[in-house]
């Protein structure tokens, strides 16, 4: 053809065949990243959400007993929570006296609740009487670590909700990255992968809260003083009362 080895080969319909294709896998990708952007905001959400709780729990105001008593409450939120999950569980059947002593003691080490006096109340009563009995071993638990130095218990509270937090999050996200593989499979069979994600991904979030409240409770009563000289001051302690609420 006697043409140069630089010179270009020019065609409309080959340039038009080009533009096409192009213009095809810009607009297929761009509808990939707006939907993968979809997914993303759902995370993002529940990001600012854990990040919030976990801003409350990092927070130290200047007054200290603003502090102590933000930290207390919150963890008497998560005891009485977690008591109000268990006790349905063993009257629903009939009570199950000895079940409900056994789990209860199981999450709050020390509570001074036997199955007999389970058995001697109705079961409209046993709420009443598991919230007095988890609300008094949560003030003897704090008075024991506040007699080993002052303000130790929401030391300790603050250290064990921080640590589940951070620790369940990392595998929460684990398991979103899974659930996103997961549903996109379900496309198949004609189910939004996008509306299933939402609503799935919501209630793994929901189950990740609840597991920080279960483990912050069960890990606060199963810490023990080391030190033999705090150990003998928290066998002299006073229970440490609740003030009243200012709400």
């Amino acid at each position: 053809l006697r043409v140069e080895e630089d010179m270009p080969l020019e065609a409309a319909s080959v340039s038009d065949s080009l533009d096409r294709v192009q213009k095809n896998v810009e607009e297929y990708f761009y509808g990939i990243r707006k939907e993968m952007f979809k997914y993303d905001e759902i995370l993002s959400t529940q990001r600012e959400a854990l990040y919030s709780l976990r801003r409350k729990m990092v927070a130290r105001p200047a007054n200290a007993e603003e502090e102590e008593d933000g930290i207390a409450d919150t963890m008497l939120e998560y005891c009485l929570a977690t008591a109000d999950e268990i006790v349905p569980n063993y009257i629903k059947d009939g009570v199950d006296a000895p079940g409900l002593s056994n789990k209860l003691a199981q999450f709050f080490s020390g509570i001074d609740l036997t199955a007999d006096e389970i058995s001697t109340v109705g079961a409209g009563q046993i709420k009443a009487l598991v919230k007095e009995k988890v609300e008094n071993v949560l003030e003897t638990k704090e008075g024991e670590l506040d007699a080993a130095k002052q303000g130790f218990s929401v030391e300790i509270e603050r250290y064990i909700a921080l640590t589940q937090v951070d620790n369940l999050w990392k595998q929460h996200l684990k398991d979103m990255d899974f659930l996103k593989e997961f549903v996109g499979l379900r496309s198949y069979k004609q189910s939004d992968p996008f509306e299933d994600y939402q609503v799935e991904g919501y209630e793994l979030f929901q189950e990740m809260l609840d597991g920080v409240r279960r483990n912050t409770v069960y890990s606060f009563f199963q810490y023990q003083l080391k030190d033999e000289a705090n150990k003998a001051k928290a066998k002299d302690a006073k229970p440490k009362k609740k003030k009243k609420s200012k709400k």
